[in-house]
């Protein structure tokens, strides 16, 4: 995994600040660091179309809210107990 570097994150950080609420927008390993899977995964994404991207010439761009959005729906919600188990067991 890839740790943004510290100087990038300041320079980020004073854009965010100057911009408002816009986030710029994150590079391959930016991304997968930020999702905390590797970069090929990613690119399987990005060839499967699973997740919202840019691309600037040969570069791909991912913004924070798409990776936030992309693990929403992937969110699986806890089973509820089965109520028959429970009278069988107590």
């Amino acid at each position: 995994m890839v740790d943004i570097d510290p100087t990038v994150r300041a320079a980020r950080q004073r854009d965010r600040r100057r911009d408002g609420d816009a986030d710029p927008p994150l590079t391959l390993a930016e991304a997968a660091a930020y999702l905390n899977v590797s970069q090929r995964f990613m690119r399987r994404l990005v060839a499967e179309r699973r997740i919202a991207f840019h691309k600037l010439g040969h570069l791909l761009r991912f913004r924070v809210a798409d990776l936030d959005r992309f693990l929403a729906a992937g969110r699986v919600e806890p089973a509820e107990p089965n109520l028959l188990l429970r009278r069988l067991r107590g």
